[in-house]
Protein backbone atom coordinates (compact mmCIF):
# COMPACT_ATOMS: atom_id res chain seq x y z
CA UNK A 1 0.00 0.00 0.00
CA UNK A 2 0.98 3.37 -0.76
CA UNK A 3 -0.02 6.77 -0.07
CA UNK A 4 1.62 9.85 -0.75
CA UNK A 5 1.09 14.07 0.35
CA UNK A 6 2.86 15.97 -2.45
CA UNK A 7 3.22 18.96 -0.66
CA UNK A 8 5.06 21.61 -3.42
CA UNK A 9 7.16 19.96 -6.17
CA UNK A 10 9.16 21.75 -8.90
CA UNK A 11 10.91 20.02 -11.53
CA UNK A 12 12.97 21.98 -14.60
CA UNK A 13 14.31 19.10 -17.37
CA UNK A 14 16.98 19.91 -19.65
CA UNK A 15 17.03 16.86 -21.06
CA UNK A 16 15.16 12.99 -20.80
CA UNK A 17 16.13 10.60 -22.92
CA UNK A 18 14.84 7.42 -21.82
CA UNK A 19 16.17 5.51 -24.81
CA UNK A 20 20.22 6.40 -24.01
CA UNK A 21 19.32 6.43 -20.57
CA UNK A 22 20.45 9.48 -20.38
CA UNK A 23 18.51 11.94 -17.84
CA UNK A 24 19.67 15.86 -17.43
CA UNK A 25 17.76 17.81 -14.35
CA UNK A 26 18.58 21.61 -13.92
CA UNK A 27 16.50 21.66 -10.65
CA UNK A 28 14.36 19.35 -8.56
CA UNK A 29 12.51 20.98 -5.48
CA UNK A 30 10.62 19.26 -3.12
CA UNK A 31 8.73 20.76 0.12
CA UNK A 32 6.35 20.01 2.92
CA UNK A 33 5.57 16.03 1.49
CA UNK A 34 4.69 12.89 2.76
CA UNK A 35 5.18 9.60 1.25
CA UNK A 36 3.90 6.18 3.34
CA UNK A 37 5.28 2.49 2.06
CA UNK A 38 3.58 -0.36 3.52
CA UNK A 39 4.48 -3.88 2.76
CA UNK A 40 1.52 -6.43 3.49
CA UNK A 41 0.39 -9.85 2.56
CA UNK A 42 2.71 -13.09 1.14
CA UNK A 43 6.67 -12.41 1.51
CA UNK A 44 8.16 -11.84 -2.38
CA UNK A 45 10.48 -14.74 -3.00
CA UNK A 46 13.71 -13.23 -5.07
CA UNK A 47 14.52 -16.14 -6.68
CA UNK A 48 10.99 -15.72 -9.18
CA UNK A 49 12.06 -11.86 -9.38
CA UNK A 50 15.25 -12.57 -10.83
CA UNK A 51 14.90 -15.82 -13.45
CA UNK A 52 14.69 -13.48 -16.60
CA UNK A 53 17.09 -10.86 -15.96
CA UNK A 54 20.07 -11.82 -17.03
CA UNK A 55 19.65 -10.25 -20.71
CA UNK A 56 23.25 -8.90 -21.77
CA UNK A 57 24.99 -5.76 -21.19
CA UNK A 58 22.33 -2.49 -20.43
CA UNK A 59 23.11 1.11 -21.26
CA UNK A 60 24.46 2.65 -18.18
CA UNK A 61 22.43 5.51 -16.86
CA UNK A 62 23.56 9.51 -16.97
CA UNK A 63 21.92 10.70 -14.66
CA UNK A 64 22.92 14.67 -13.28
CA UNK A 65 21.11 16.61 -11.04
CA UNK A 66 22.71 20.24 -10.70
CA UNK A 67 20.38 21.81 -7.86
CA UNK A 68 18.04 19.31 -5.44
CA UNK A 69 16.36 21.08 -2.77
CA UNK A 70 14.24 19.04 -0.45
CA UNK A 71 12.90 20.63 2.59
CA UNK A 72 10.37 19.58 5.79
CA UNK A 73 9.57 16.09 3.90
CA UNK A 74 8.36 12.78 6.02
CA UNK A 75 9.25 9.47 4.70
CA UNK A 76 7.28 6.37 6.39
CA UNK A 77 8.62 2.44 5.46
CA UNK A 78 7.07 -0.30 7.56
CA UNK A 79 6.82 -4.22 6.91
CA UNK A 80 3.99 -6.15 8.26
CA UNK A 81 5.73 -9.09 6.76
CA UNK A 82 9.32 -8.64 9.11
CA UNK A 83 9.31 -9.75 12.49
CA UNK A 84 9.40 -7.04 15.24
CA UNK A 85 12.92 -5.65 16.10
CA UNK A 86 13.44 -5.18 19.94
CA UNK A 87 17.07 -3.44 19.87
CA UNK A 88 18.83 -1.46 17.75
CA UNK A 89 17.72 0.66 13.70
CA UNK A 90 14.99 -1.71 12.47
CA UNK A 91 15.09 -1.05 9.12
CA UNK A 92 11.45 -2.48 8.38
CA UNK A 93 9.60 -0.45 10.40
CA UNK A 94 11.21 3.80 9.96
CA UNK A 95 9.57 7.00 10.22
CA UNK A 96 11.94 10.06 9.32
CA UNK A 97 10.59 13.50 9.30
CA UNK A 98 11.96 16.70 8.12
CA UNK A 99 13.80 15.77 5.90
CA UNK A 100 15.91 18.69 4.33
CA UNK A 101 18.88 18.39 1.94
CA UNK A 102 20.34 21.36 -0.17
CA UNK A 103 23.07 19.57 -3.23
CA UNK A 104 24.31 20.91 -5.96
CA UNK A 105 26.00 19.45 -8.92
CA UNK A 106 24.90 15.56 -8.42
CA UNK A 107 26.48 13.14 -11.20
CA UNK A 108 25.85 9.54 -11.69
CA UNK A 109 27.40 7.21 -14.42
CA UNK A 110 26.70 3.23 -14.32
Amino acid sequence: MRSSDVGEFDVKANKIDIVKNDIDFDMIALSNSFLSLQRTGAPLDSNDNNENNDQGQDTPWKLRLQSLNLKDNSFQYYDFNAPANSAGLNFNNLWLKDITIDASNLDYNG
